[in-house]
């Protein structure tokens, strides 16, 4: 198995396609490929939600996942 320089990170705009990011990341070397898909409450604090909005510093973001992708990278093998 060749090891990855650096895992795959992707900041993406707009909704996910939760099984493409899983074929995006799936080797036949993989193990398993561990996902979380979340849903969300229908009301919060006794009111309706009708949306969610998640927005992030990019800078910030890239220059964190950046850190942690390198922190994988020394702790375990990673196939690509």
């Amino acid at each position: 198995m060749e090891l990855a320089s650096a895992p795959s990170i992707l900041i993406a705009e707009g909704p996910l396609d939760p099984a493409g990011l899983v074929d995006r990341v799936r080797t036949p070397g993989s193990g398993a490929v561990v996902t979380f898909l979340g849903t969300t409450r229908d009301r919060n604090a006794g009111r309706r939600v009708i949306m969610l909005e998640y927005e992030a510093y990019r800078p910030m973001a890239e220059k964190m996942l950046a850190r942690v992708a390198s922190e994988m990278t020394e702790r375990w093998e990673l196939g690509n």
